[in-house]
């Protein structure tokens, strides 16, 4: 006995016969491909202005070097309490 096929078969654009599944699959590979070029895209342009140093990065890097130098100073103390001591004197 020969088995059917039970797939809906339908017209693509270029005329060629697919099942369902296989224009939901070809949809889905669409969906992928635009996302990834899209993700693409937005991490280039992160990668682009990240070379530019953000006010944060320097802000972060000249709370650590207060920190070390107030360590040097005052040899009894951590890192971990001078930071906790300039944010509460909010520094």
């Amino acid at each position: 006995m020969a088995s059917k096929n039970r797939s809906k078969k339908s017209t693509s654009k270029e005329g060629i016969s697919l099942s369902e599944s296989d224009l939901e699959f070809a949809e889905a590979m669409q969906t992928k491909l635009r996302l990834n070029r899209e993700k693409r895209l937005k991490s280039s342009a992160v990668e682009a202005s990240s070379s530019i140093p953000s006010e944060r990065t320097s802000g972060n890097s000249l709370r650590a070097s207060i920190a070390q130098k107030v360590i040097q100073r005052h040899p009894g103390l951590t890192q971990q309490e001078v930071e906790q001591m300039m944010e509460r004197d909010g520094f």
